[in-house]
This record gives C-alpha cells, structure tokens and sequence, in this order.
C-alpha cells in the first residue's frame, strides 16, 4: 500500500455499475467545501494501492465479483479491506462485503457461487424486497450518534439487498433501518473501517450526507482535521411530502432511471431459456435479455421479433439473481 500523505485519496471501483454518479458526487463535495480531496477510478491493483479510501459502487454483484476474480483483484481489494483502510459498500458493495449471503426469493436452482470480498460479519439477502417493480424510494430512520433522536430520511432502494442478522454484534453497528410491512430492516452499518449501506444515496437528489460521511471517516483514519464550515456540513436529506403517509413511492422517474445506471460497464447477453441465463450470470452478466429465438436466427428466417412469451420470461426470472428484460 502507498504511503498517506495530506492530500487524501478516496477511489470509486470502477469494474461495473453506477460508480460514475459516486465519483461525480465526491467531486461536487470537494468543489462545495474546498477540501483538498482526490478521486479516482480503481480498476486494478495499482489504482487501488493509491486509495486512502474505497467505494464500493452498486451495481450488479456477481458481475462485479466475477470480474475481479477473474482479473486477480479479489485478493488484494480482500487485503484493503482487512487492512483497515475506509471502505464504504453500496449495494452491490454490501453484498460483496458480507461475511455470508442468502437469497430472498427461492430460485430454482443451488444459489451462485458467488465470489465475495469479505470482511462484513452480516448474513445479507440478495434482491431481498424482490425484482425491479419492487424498487422504491423509501423512508430511512438514521441513528445519529450525537442526537438519541432518529433522523428521518429517504433514499432509492433498487433491486436493494437487505441486512437480516448482524453477526457480530459486538463490533457491528446499525446506523438506519427502514420499515418494510412494519417490519424493521437493517439498511445501513458500520464495523470498524467498513460502512455499508442497502440504498443509493448517489442517485439521491441533493443526499450528500452519506458520502461526507465517508470523506470524514477517511480523514479521521489518516488523522488530518476535516476542516468544513459547519454550515456546510450537510445534512440527511429530508423526506418528500409523498412519504409522509407511505414508507415507500414505487415506479416513480426517479426510480425508474435509477435502474439503468446501475446495469453501465456491464454486459446484457441474449438468451432463450433458463440454463443459457444461468451460464450468463455465471460468467458475469449483468443482465439477461429473454428472446424466443436468437437474433441471427431470426434475421437469417427475414423476422424481426425479439420477445419471448410469458412463461418463458418467469422460467428465466425463476432461475436467475440478475435483471431479466424481454
């Protein structure tokens, strides 16, 4: 790992997902606050060893931990973790950070073997609220440490895991959960140098408390002074007036254009039934799209359909973890 010097480093991995938003948002804090602050795009080892911090983007992640695997940067971003340095997990990154997985839906088949970074002692379940008409902008509850009142806040949950057992309790920390059918779900934590969080604060209106949160965190590990204005220390972003009588607005712009950014840098590969969507997840789709015949089948017959029919679709949704479009 690279010395530390006074001009802090914090790196977006940048394999597969919505690490574009993460790094422009990063940008506008330094811009806001005029903190001395770098930002990079991590793609392999060398830019990793640059980073005084790490954002771990949403995205897909099986695509995100194939690709790692399989260009030999597991074990290291496994050592950067395990080293103590900051790292923040969104989504995708929650996933590839716990300790253990599950899934919340019963598929058809034995789960993925899924590589994972490791180093979060939480069980996660994957896609936990269910497939992308379930997405949703929702209430957050945020446990301020400085204030025993709970913040109330929002954020997008898009194709979002969930935290359904801490394991351990002793050094894992909630800092927000949501009510989900008046059940309370863990949506954000933190152990020692690792923040998680369920939710896109990225693709968030105006939410940059959580990544000033994790500007701080860094700073504080090198121990430089975050020197910011109080005014411009900035706060949980409020709830939309909608979320006053509902925890949750589906299919909303927002919500709906989240989506797409979570699917860049990746690979969509046609398939035309469930083992071919099972083979393509595997090698690291980020999604599928479901065709009743193949593409050049059908312009070598003079067709131009490219739909699949309804059974099909649900037996390829049935049999896979990642976004199905048809």
């Amino acid at each position: 790992m690279a010395q530390t010097s006074s001009t802090p480093t914090i790196g977006v991995l940048g394999i597969q997902g919505d690490f574009t938003e993460n790094i422009n948002i990063l940008k506008r804090i330094n811009c806001i606050t005029k903190q001395d602050l770098k930002v990079i795009d991590v793609r392999n080892e060398v830019d990793l060893s640059k980073c005084d911090g790490l954002i771990i983007p949403g995205g897909e992640s099986t695509a995100i931990g194939v690709v790692v695997r399989d260009y030999n940067l597991l074990k290291p971003l496994q050592n950067y973790v395990s080293s103590g340095k900051p790292v923040w997990g969104i989504c995708a990154g929650l996933i590839l950070l716990s300790t253990k997985l599950t899934n919340s839906t019963k598929l058809e088949t034995d789960n993925i073997d899924q590589p994972l970074i490791g180093g979060l002692s939480v069980l996660t379940h994957r896609n936990y609220f269910g497939h992308q008409d379930k997405s949703a902008l929702r209430s957050i509850y945020i446990k301020r440490s400085k204030n025993k009142k709970l913040t109330e806040s929002m954020s997008h949950f898009i194709r979002a895991p969930a935290i359904i057992d801490i394991l351990d309790k002793q050094t894992v920390k909630e800092i927000a959960f949501i009510y989900d059918n008046d059940n309370k779900i863990t949506c954000a934590v933190e152990q020692n140098n690792i923040l998680a969080t369920a939710f896109h604060p990225e693709v968030t209106d105006n939410s940059f408390y959580w990544h000033q949160y994790f500007i701080k965190k860094v700073y504080k590990s090198l121990k430089i002074p975050y020197n910011v204005n109080q005014e411009l220390l900035f706060k949980p972003v409020p709830i939309c007036k909608e979320l006053d009588s509902l925890n949750a607005l589906y299919a909303t712009w927002s919500v709906k254009t989240a989506m797409p950014r979570m699917l860049q840098g990746g690979v969509i590969m046609d398939v035309v039934n469930g083992k071919q969507a099972r083979i393509a997840e595997e090698a690291g789709a980020c999604s599928v799209m479901a065709l009743e015949r193949i593409p050049a089948d059908i312009k070598a017959d003079g067709g131009i359909a490219r739909m699949s029919d309804p059974k099909l679709i649900n037996e390829i949704m049935s049999t896979v973890s990642i976004p199905v479009m048809a």
